[in-house]
């Protein structure tokens, strides 16, 4: 399905954009051209966006529990117009909401879910959280959890890596020995670009250099 368009899109009162965040970009870097309606979309915005956009598909990320409702709402919008486009829905959807789903919009594609009990151990079985662990040898220690209304709080890059244990691997932080550090910013690059032992783009040394300039001469 390489090369085709898909539109993925957040309906309703749900203002986690993180995940859907994450799947465009794997889409993207996997050949597909995404079209991101951004937050609080209606079924009827979405449905003529991709009628539009003459998409492929139609990606729907649901964290806020209106998965039963929202979900055939779109379809039925899309129908309206003529069209026929696939509608893959992804998100917090209760075990028991899966079956009912499928039966009322008469769909027997699968539906992928984990079927262990990992997400249960470590207390993301029905809802968000976030866990950080860190492995040493064959032991892997899980260092931090977070859950429900402070994982809301979580998003930005320094978030995360402030819950693992080896942190942002700056000069200021007090690391293990043995393991890398960098000055501050100057592990960035432009893009999100990174290539394993490359120098960080020389324009991103200037402004990050100039930023530490202003900020010492601020605090004096």
């Amino acid at each position: 399905m390489a090369g085709q368009r898909i539109l993925i899109a957040k309906v309703g009162l749900d203002g986690h954009d993180r995940g859907i965040k994450v799947v465009a970009r794997i889409l993207r870097d996997a050949g597909y051209e995404v079209i991101y309606t951004g937050l609080f979309q209606t079924p009827a915005t979405v449905a003529a966006a991709a009628v539009d956009e003459d998409v492929d598909a139609i990606g729907l990320s649901m964290l806020s529990g209106a998965h039963m409702t929202l979900a055939p709402q779109v379809v039925a919008e899309t129908r309206s117009r003529g069209a026929d486009i696939p509608v893959i829905v992804g998100g917090i959807v209760p075990n028991t909401d899966i079956a009912k789903l499928k039966t009322r919009m008469g769909w027997d594609i699968p539906w992928y879910t984990v079927t262990d009990s990992f997400d249960a151990d470590f207390g993301v079985d029905e809802w968000h959280g976030t866990n950080a662990f860190i492995r040493d040898g064959d032991k892997i220690f899980r260092t931090y959890f977070i859950n429900s209304r402070g994982d809301e709080a979580m998003g930005g890059t320094w978030s995360y890596l402030d819950i693992t244990a080896l942190g942002r691997q700056e000069e200021w932080e007090d690391s293990p020995e043995g393991y890398p550090q960098t000055r501050p910013y100057k592990w960035w690059n432009w893009h999100d670009s990174y290539v394993p032992n490359a120098a960080p783009d020389p324009k991103w040394v200037a402004v990050s250099d100039a930023g530490e300039a202003a900020f010492r001469k601020r605090d004096g």
